[in-house]
């Protein structure tokens, strides 16, 4: 093999400047459904890792009783509304935590079996786990956060916030989650500066649509199910599931499309 050879060949395995980092060898349409299939994947131990992992915060035992079947005093009202804001971030931090690290496991482990990185999948993976876990957290805050004050500016006789309300805080929780993969993943492949702001933009934009499709899909396919709640709620199971995996599988084709 003359040096031309090797030269030729060797070009042909490296990423090309400035586009989106995924799957890069073999047939687009197979490493796009690849990445769907990692997005599936991690959507359904996400949800599993939750259920598991439960309320891990709770009001303490002199507040929670007031929380319930009692009318206290202002300032001991303002408590307990300060205390169950603070327990309600500090579990949503942790599981919107929790899904970032696996969806960063998932995504990160799927890039590297398909690029064969070797030695530098350690580097991916960590990098993916840890910019999925930090903005997984900050999702968390963030969607606990907007729920929260606009709960707080309800119109009187309203029971949940508005349809507008709904949409920007499942989308703003999960583009928030998309750009922690995206980062992680553009971290990964040491991607020049522009490039990497790039596929980090286009993977949390693309999260923010799967959030947004959320509370519109669920409307027309599971009238059961409540989207009105910044993590929705266990039962019926199929909410969370479908909240965990639209985002998930549509980054997750994002990431494989643009090899």
């Amino acid at each position: 093999m003359t040096s031309e050879t090797a030269l030729s060949e060797s070009d042909q395995h490296q990423s090309v400047p400035g586009s989106t980092p995924s799957l890069n060898s073999g047939n687009v349409v197979i490493r796009t459904l690849a990445a769907g299939l990692a997005g599936g994947v991690g959507a359904i131990l996400s949800w599993k890792a939750i259920e598991l992992i439960g309320e891990v915060f709770v009001l303490p035992a002199d507040l929670a009783g007031l929380a319930f079947g009692q009318v206290p005093a202002p300032d001991v009202q303002a408590k307990v509304v300060a205390a169950t804001l603070a327990v309600n971030i500090r579990n949503a931090a942790l599981w919107m935590g929790t899904v970032g690290a696996v969806l960063g496991t998932t995504f990160g482990l799927t890039i590297c079996l398909s690029r064969r990185l070797g030695l530098s999948s350690i580097r991916m993976i960590f990098a993916t786990v840890l910019a999925g876990t930090l903005f997984g957290a900050l999702a968390g805050v963030a969607s606990v956060w907007i729920n929260t004050v606009s709960r707080q500016n309800m119109t009187a006789g309203a029971t949940s916030p508005a349809e507008q309300i709904i949409l920007l805080m499942h989308s703003a929780t999960w583009l928030i989650v998309g750009l922690g993969i995206g980062l992680g993943i553009a971290l990964g492949a040491r991607q020049p500066g522009r490039s990497r702001i790039e596929s980090t933009v286009v993977i949390g934009l693309v999260g923010m649509v799967g959030g947004c499709l959320f509370p519109i899909v669920a409307g027309l396919l599971f009238p059961s199910v409540s989207s009105t709640w910044p993590i929705p709620p266990l039962d019926p199971t199929t909410g969370r599931i479908l909240w965990l995996s639209l985002p998930s599988v549509l980054m997750g084709l994002a990431i494989g499309r643009n090899g």
